[in-house]
C-alpha cells in the first residue's frame, strides 16, 4: 500500500486538486449537462407537447404590437385552442393586468381541459433575492379559474445559461408551484410517475424536439380545424415577440416557451436530476481513480488502456442511467489524470534508464583511462 501511494502520489494529488476546486466542480456540472443536451436524440412527433406561438407578425397583426395584449383577441385565441380539446392548456403569457379580469368568467368552465396560467415572480426590489408573485387574469392567482404556476427558470450565475428549474418556487409569502410542475400535475402525471414536490433545482433534459408548433394567426384563421391534432395533449400558449424572454440554453438561444416545454417534457420523462453532493462526487471519483491505477500497475499499457477506455464508458453510462449527471465529464477527467500519471511515470522511467546508462558509460570510460 505504501509503495502504491508513493508511486501514484502525482495522480492522487492532481485528482484531489481538480475535484476539490469548487469552480472546477461547477464547470464539470455545466459541461456534463451541455454534453448530454448536445447528444440527446431528437424527440419524435409522438411527444405529448404541442405549442401555439404568438410570433412577431402575429403580435403586430393581431394585437397591434402592444402589451399587455388585447384581452378580447387573446380570449378568442384561447377559446379556439379549447375547441381542439387538449388535456391541459398552459398559458405562458403575463395576464396580471386588470384588463384581463373579464376572462375569469369566460373561462370559469373549460370542460375537460385543465387550465394553467403562468404567474410571474419578480424581485420585490432591483437586486433583491426575495421574489413576489404577480396575479393572473387581473386578480389574485388563488381565485383564478384553473391553477397558476410560477414561470421561473434558473439561470446559472456564472455564464447566464438556463439549465435548471424547480417544482416549488419560494416567494415572500411562502412557496408556489412552478409552471412546469403545475402543468404536469394538472395532467395527473405527477402521481403516476411518483414525483415529489421540492424546491431543489432540477436539471432540464434539453432535446431537439419535433413539436407541433402553430402560429396564433393560423389558429385564428377562418375555417381552421384542429382535426384531433391536440386532443388529449398538453398545449402551451406563449409568445415569441419579446426579446427579453429569449433564454441562453445548452442548445443555444430559445424563447421562454421552448424552455418551459423542455422542462415539462423533462417532468413527463421522470423528472430532472438533482446535483449530487460534493462528498459523494469525491468518493465515486476516488474509487474510479484507484481502480484505474491498479489496472495500469498489473496489466501492460496498451491492454490496460483498452480496458480503461471501455470500462470508463460502461461505468459512466451506468452512473448516468442512475441519474448521476456529471458521470461522463467526471469519468473522462479521472481517466485523463490516470493517463497523465502513466505518461509521467514512463518519462521518469526512461530518464532514469538514460541517466543510469550515461553513468555506466562514464564509468567505463574512466576505467579505460586508468588501465595501463
Amino acid at each position: 500500500m505504501k509503495s502504491f501511494l508513493s508511486r501514484h502520489k502525482f495522480a492522487l494529488a492532481l485528482a484531489l486538486v481538480a475535484l476539490l476546486s469548487l469552480n472546477g466542480f461547477r464547470q464539470a456540472q455545466r459541461t456534463a449537462a451541455d454534453f448530454d443536451a448536445l447528444f440527446e436524440p431528437p424527440a419524435g412527433t409522438t411527444r405529448q407537447i404541442a405549442l401555439v406561438s404568438i410570433h412577431p407578425d402575429d403580435y403586430q397583426q393581431l394585437f397591434n404590437g402592444t402589451s399587455p395584449l388585447d384581452a378580447q383577441q387573446f380570449g378568442r385565441l384561447i377559446a379556439r385552442i379549447l375547441e381542439g380539446k387538449p388535456a391541459v392548456l398552459g398559458v405562458d403569457i403575463d395576464t396580471s393586468h386588470p384588463g384581463f379580469a373579464g376572462l375569469r368568467a369566460r373561462f370559469a368552465d373549460t370542460g375537460r381541459t385543465a387550465m394553467v396560467w403562468a404567474q410571474n415572480a419578480t424581485p420585490a426590489r432591483p437586486g433583491d433575492e426575495v421574489l413576489v408573485a404577480q396575479g393572473v387574469l387581473g386578480g389574485p392567482a388563488s381565485t383564478a379559474p384553473g391553477t397558476a404556476g410560477a414561470a421561473l427558470l434558473i439561470a446559472d450565475g456564472e455564464d447566464g445559461v438556463v439549465r435548471r428549474y424547480a417544482r416549488l418556487v419560494r416567494i415572500a409569502s411562502g412557496t408556489v408551484r412552478s409552471f412546469p410542475w403545475a402543468v404536469v400535475d394538472a395532467q395527473d402525471a405527477a402521481k403516476k410517475l411518483h414525483l415529489r414536490e421540492s424546491d431543489a433545482p432540477l436539471q432540464i433534459r434539453f432535446a431537439r424536439a419535433e413539436r407541433l408548433d402553430l402560429p396564433a394567426a393560423v389558429v385564428l384563421a377562418p375555417g381552421f380545424e384542429w382535426s384531433s391534432r391536440i386532443e388529449n395533449r398538453i398545449v402551451l400558449l406563449g409568445g415569441r415577440y419579446d426579446r427579453a424572454d429569449i433564454q441562453n440554453t445548452p442548445l443555444g438561444t430559445m424563447d421562454g416557451i421552448d424552455v418551459l416545454a423542455n422542462a415539462v417534457e423533462t417532468e413527463l420523462g421522470g423528472g430532472g436530476y438533482e446535483q449530487p453532493a460534493l462528498a459523494l462526487v469525491l468518493t465515486v471519483a476516488l474509487v474510479e481513480l484507484i481502480a484505474l491505477l491498479l489496472l495500469f500497475d498489473h496489466v501492460s499499457f496498451w491492454k490496460a488502456l483498452a480496458i480503461a477506455v471501455g470500462g470508463t464508458m460502461v461505468f459512466a453510462w451506468l452512473l448516468a442511467a442512475l441519474g448521476w449527471l456529471p458521470a461522463w465529464s467526471q469519468a473522462a477527467l479521472i481517466l485523463l489524470v490516470v493517463l497523465l500519471n502513466q505518461l509521467g511515470l514512463e518519462i521518469f522511467r526512461k530518464q532514469r534508464l538514460a541517466i543510469k546508462a550515461s553513468a555506466e558509460t562514464l564509468k567505463d570510460r574512466l576505467s579505460g583511462k586508468k588501465s595501463p
